[in-house]
């Protein structure tokens, strides 16, 4: 069974103010469509997430979108048609602000993809509405547990600790129904997430989150959803009474980041954290994010954290976590999915790194950006990157 992304309404038909921005915003999505569709590689473009899912919020909401390539755009032929649709996508956000993500991806590289995200492109499957070009085929993958289980975890490193430092609850409470959607799915509730929040916080019940519920008791709904899910997916760890920290160079990224775990009975105490490189867990919600989502914090853990029970990972999470870092729409990423360079060249930089190590069966321990090279500095210009570098970093890829 497959789906195709056609020109179809929003999933969720909704009536007065909603309707009015759902419309405005397919409008503005449709003019940028067109205009990116012009390229020669350019083959399909739709709109996803909460736009297509008629859950647009203005001013907040933003536009995201997924670009369809014709070629693999490595060759020479094509590097130059991909340099000029970088440009005009970069042009195109700084006309509008509202325009956020712009993945791409090539024929080629859609089918390992979907492999490796089931549940994310479930929901492209359902609701994604194509804007321009031709229609798109997207297979009805079986969702494993622990893909359902690393899109929960995928939440943890930036976006949770970002809305919980900025007491942002209105995000906060997006990232919370949507990692209990996930988390339902990785427990065998529901063969896929949600499509929209309002079905997952119906499907939730009373213990899901409410619009105007304060920072702090979103932060106990989603810890308590961590918990939830490890009890059944992991071993038991040892119970913290008070919040623990350990700075990590962390992978793939390379940067430093302070690592807090909170007490699962107390995960306010997050909100006392201001440290601005923190990540926020408790020790399911690490034990989690280390199992599914990035095995290579593991060796990088001090021993007072894996005291608490803390497992190294198979060996299977690991390559999957390599297998997704070396996906060509992070060599894609500058310009297109971040206004920056971003650290896409890094995360693929890092991932052969690693799966080197694997190959002579030993597992990576620290290492710096400036030790891998200088596809991974983060110091070139968007410009100069896919003028000079683009190649290189599509060759790594798998």
């Amino acid at each position: 069974m497959s789906d195709l992304i056609v020109r179809r309404p929003p999933y969720c038909q909704s009536s007065g103010t909603q309707r009015l921005v759902n419309h405005g915003y397919l409008s503005l999505a449709r003019l940028a469509a067109t205009l990116l569709a012009r390229s020669p590689l350019v083959r399909s473009v739709f709109v996803r997430r909460s736009i297509a899912a008629g859950e647009a919020g203005f001013p907040w909401s933003d536009i995201d979108l997924t670009l369809i390539l014709h070629q693999h755009c490595a060759g020479p032929d094509q590097l130059g048609p991909l340099f000029d649709l970088n440009r005009k996508v970069r042009r195109l956000r700084r006309a509008f602000p509202l325009v956020g993500q712009i993945e791409t991806f090539t024929t080629e590289e859609l089918p390992s993809w979907l492999l490796l995200e089931p549940a994310r492109e479930s929901y492209n499957r359902r609701a994604a509405i194509l804007l321009a070009g031709e229609p798109l085929s997207i297979p009805a993958i079986s969702i494993p547990p622990e893909n359902a289980a690393y899109r929960f975890c995928f939440y943890l490193d930036s976006y949770v600790t970002s809305a919980v430092m900025t007491r942002n609850s209105r995000n906060l409470r997006k990232f919370a129904l949507d990692m209990w959607s996930n988390a339902g799915v990785a427990r065998g509730l529901f063969a896929e997430p949600h499509i929209t929040r309002r079905e997952a916080a119906q499907a939730w019940g009373p213990g899901a989150p409410r619009p105007n519920d304060q920072v702090e008791a979103i932060v106990a709904a989603l810890f308590d959803t961590a918990a939830v899910l490890h009890g059944e997916m992991l071993p038991p760890l040892q119970k913290i009474e008070a919040p623990m920290q350990a700075d990590v160079v962390l992978p793939p990224s390379l940067a430093t980041r302070r690592i807090v775990l909170v007490p699962s009975n107390q995960p306010g105490a997050s909100l006392s954290i201001s440290h601005p490189s923190a990540i926020l867990f408790t020790p399911e919600a690490l034990h989690l994010y280390i199992r599914f989502t990035n095995p290579f914090l593991f060796d990088l853990l001090p021993p007072h954290f894996i005291d608490l029970g803390f497992k190294r990972p198979p060996v299977s999470s690991y390559q999957f976590a390599i297998n997704r870092w070396r996906c060509g729409i992070l060599a894609r990423k500058p310009g297109f999915g971040q206004a920056e360079l971003g650290v896409g060249p890094r995360t693929i930089v890092y991932a052969n790194h690693a799966a080197a190590c694997l190959a002579e069966s030993r597992y990576p321990l620290s290492i710096t950006a400036q030790q891998l090279g200088p596809l991974a500095s983060g110091q070139h210009t968007v410009d100069d990157y896919f003028r000079n570098h683009y190649a290189e970093a599509y060759s790594l890829c798998r």
